[in-house]
């Protein structure tokens, strides 16, 4: 679990300098704060599809990058 972990931070590290903080703090919200779409939404009011939209962008950002760091391992 430690070792899934460390992962995910290393690749968040690098995903979130690369994506716009309008993209990130969505995301950051509502998966790893655990807050619901529909609240994460309310705060800058902006529409619930665009908080999922987000979501779904970083994570196949953090997905891609943990692959990538795989194959650097490898």
């Amino acid at each position: 679990m430690e070792y899934l972990q460390e992962k995910y931070h290393r690749a968040a590290a690098t995903v979130q300098t690369d994506v716009d903080a309008l993209i990130w703090q969505p995301f950051e919200l509502s998966v790893v704060d655990g807050m619901f779409c529909d609240e994460v939404a309310q705060k800058p009011d902006r529409p619930v599809g665009i908080v999922y939209a987000a979501r779904r962008r970083v994570m196949r950002r953090l997905r891609d990058q943990i692959e990538h760091m795989e194959g650097d391992e490898q």
